[in-house]
Protein backbone atom coordinates (compact mmCIF):
# COMPACT_ATOMS: atom_id res chain seq x y z
CA UNK A 1 0.00 0.00 0.00
CA UNK A 2 1.03 3.69 -1.18
CA UNK A 3 1.89 6.06 2.01
CA UNK A 4 -1.43 8.36 1.95
CA UNK A 5 -2.01 11.27 4.24
CA UNK A 6 -5.14 12.93 4.85
CA UNK A 7 -6.15 16.58 6.18
CA UNK A 8 -8.92 16.38 8.79
CA UNK A 9 -10.60 19.64 9.49
CA UNK A 10 -11.85 19.84 13.25
CA UNK A 11 -10.02 16.33 13.78
CA UNK A 12 -9.92 17.28 17.48
CA UNK A 13 -13.23 16.60 18.20
CA UNK A 14 -16.78 15.12 17.28
CA UNK A 15 -17.13 13.94 13.26
CA UNK A 16 -13.28 15.14 12.41
CA UNK A 17 -12.19 12.84 15.66
CA UNK A 18 -13.92 9.68 14.37
CA UNK A 19 -12.91 10.47 10.76
CA UNK A 20 -8.99 10.65 11.73
CA UNK A 21 -9.18 7.43 14.02
CA UNK A 22 -10.79 5.58 10.94
CA UNK A 23 -8.30 6.59 8.52
CA UNK A 24 -5.66 5.66 10.93
CA UNK A 25 -6.63 2.57 11.31
CA UNK A 26 -6.71 2.04 7.51
CA UNK A 27 -2.94 3.17 7.90
CA UNK A 28 -3.47 7.01 6.64
CA UNK A 29 -0.73 9.70 8.23
CA UNK A 30 -3.33 12.07 9.35
CA UNK A 31 -3.02 15.69 9.92
CA UNK A 32 -5.74 17.22 12.14
CA UNK A 33 -6.53 20.95 12.62
CA UNK A 34 -8.18 22.54 15.27
CA UNK A 35 -9.04 26.71 15.85
CA UNK A 36 -6.21 25.87 18.81
CA UNK A 37 -3.06 23.84 18.52
CA UNK A 38 -3.04 22.99 22.23
CA UNK A 39 -6.80 21.17 21.27
CA UNK A 40 -5.19 19.83 18.31
CA UNK A 41 -2.31 18.44 19.89
CA UNK A 42 -4.22 17.23 22.76
CA UNK A 43 -6.45 15.27 20.04
CA UNK A 44 -3.51 13.81 18.33
CA UNK A 45 -1.86 12.53 21.84
CA UNK A 46 -4.99 10.35 22.12
CA UNK A 47 -5.34 9.36 18.98
CA UNK A 48 -1.94 7.75 19.21
CA UNK A 49 -0.74 7.26 15.31
CA UNK A 50 0.99 8.72 12.83
CA UNK A 51 -1.00 12.09 13.57
CA UNK A 52 0.52 15.83 13.02
CA UNK A 53 -1.37 18.99 15.02
CA UNK A 54 -2.10 22.14 13.17
CA UNK A 55 -3.97 25.01 14.38
CA UNK A 56 -6.45 26.50 11.53
CA UNK A 57 -9.38 28.74 11.93
CA UNK A 58 -10.98 28.26 8.66
CA UNK A 59 -12.97 31.26 9.47
CA UNK A 60 -10.10 33.69 8.85
CA UNK A 61 -9.17 31.91 5.22
CA UNK A 62 -9.80 34.74 2.75
CA UNK A 63 -10.91 33.22 -0.43
CA UNK A 64 -9.73 34.98 -4.25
Amino acid sequence: MKNKTALVTGGNRGIGYAIAQGLLAKGYKVIITARSLDKAKQAAQKLQGNVIPVELDISKVIYQ
